[in-house]
């Protein structure tokens, strides 16, 4: 027979981190994502949490300062986290501090492409690779019949990127950016990028100028000059900004938030309405890397799951990657594309979901099937 004491131990709790840059130009908007995280704690630790495990978090503000963000990364393995998750727009200073102490990032808001660190990152919604960044862009603009694009793309997040979108699109035939700018998240008004980008005759306009927030101003900025070109932006601003709303194209990670028929996406809104009320009707809500952030939840669950934890066996960071690397084409219950991963690569997965503004409402485009390029995850 068990002892009393035995029997009513609890399982240790899994030791999870997150570190969000929720104070700085973005962060409202980085608090609002990383909140659909701590939503995922709380629903899972209220349902028994992983194998019995509950989940304790340890989130750390990162400030958008990197020499502080350092100093988290190394608090959070000296706590003994088993992941981490990372809501930062510093990360490339301290992905390193994690991949030294083989602590896997599962879920990040905002991803950095072409660090060698990336081996030790798992996004479930990392289509933020240059070529599938790319392939992405030209499928929409292909499909909206534009041929003259501007691309007007954040600094801090997109600039390494956009070089290589602009000479991919050049290279297309039947495509030109015709105008090119980097614009700042502090930006409130872009009616001289509107200007230039009309008169460079541009009818399609790449918004990647930040948070929905920054997104809308700059469909208002055009709109008040009666300028109207086709936008190309990420599921995330799809909400209804009566400047964006009449010829939108749209790329997400995910299946978008809008789409109410799909299960996951009902798990979500009801979680986020509970826990985070009015988080849906606030402007700078990223519903497009809240769903990614709480994919990483998701992710994290399944790879421990997939190896075998159990009441009785505690969590480690070892533990999580071999789960992940176990997996094989999960869904996340239909929330991402076929998710497997390969040790070694760069865990970018290669597929998108497409939709659009049709009569007044956000529309999934190709049936709701993920677009993938060659290779894909």
């Amino acid at each position: 027979m068990l002892s009393t004491q035995t029997a009513s131990a609890a399982p240790a709790p899994i030791k999870v981190g997150v570190i969000c840059s929720c104070t700085g130009a973005a962060g409202e908007a980085e608090t609002l994502v990383t909140n659909s995280y701590l939503a995922w704690v709380k629903l899972t630790n209220a349902s028994g949490g992983i194998a019995g495990h509950k989940i304790q978090l340890i989130n750390e503000n990162d400030q958008t300062n990197p020499g502080l963000a350092v100093t988290e990364a190394n608090t959070l393995v000296s706590d003994g986290v088993v992941a981490v998750e990372v809501s930062s727009l510093v990360q490339q200073a301290f992905l390193s501090v994690l991949a030294s102490a083989n602590i896997p990032v599962v879920g990040e808001s905002f991803g950095i492409p072409g660090l060698p660190q990336n081996t030790d990152v798992f996004d479930p919604t990392d289509t933020l690779s240059t070529t599938v960044a790319t392939a992405s862009q030209i499928a929409l603009i292909k499909a909206s019949g534009v041929h003259k694009v501007a691309d007007l793309y954040e600094s801090t997040t997109t600039s390494a990127n956009s070089p290589a979108i602009v000479s991919s699109i050049n290279a297309t035939p039947g495509l030109k950016v015709v105008y090119s700018v980097s614009t700042s998240l502090t930006e409130t008004n872009y009616e001289s990028e509107c200007l230039a980008a009309q008169q460079a005759g541009a009818t399609g306009l790449i918004a990647g100028t930040g948070t929905p927030a920054n997104i809308e101003a700059t469909a208002s900025s055009c709109s008040l000059q009666g300028y109207h070109p086709a936008y190309f932006a990420g599921t995330e601003n799809w909400g209804p900004f009566p400047a964006l709303a009449k010829n939108t194209w749209m790329s997400g990670e995910t299946v978008p938030y809008f789409y109410t028929k799909s299960p996951a996406i009902k798990t979500f809104t009801a979680m986020m309405n509970k826990y985070y009320p009015g988080t849906f009707n606030n402007p700078t809500f990223d519903p497009g890397n809240s769903l990614g952030i709480y994919a990483g939840g998701l992710l994290l669950q399944h790879a421990l799951l997939a190896a075998h934890l159990t009441s009785s066996k505690s969590a480690t960071a070892a533990l999580v990657l071999k789960g992940l690397y176990s997996l094989k084409g999960d869904t996340l219950g239909g929330l991402a594309p076929p998710l497997s991963f390969k040790k070694g690569t760069d865990h970018a997965i290669n597929c998108w979901y497409e939709s659009r503004w049709l009569n007044g409402k956000p529309t999934l485009v190709n049936g709701g099937k993920a677009v993938c390029t060659t290779g894909a995850s």
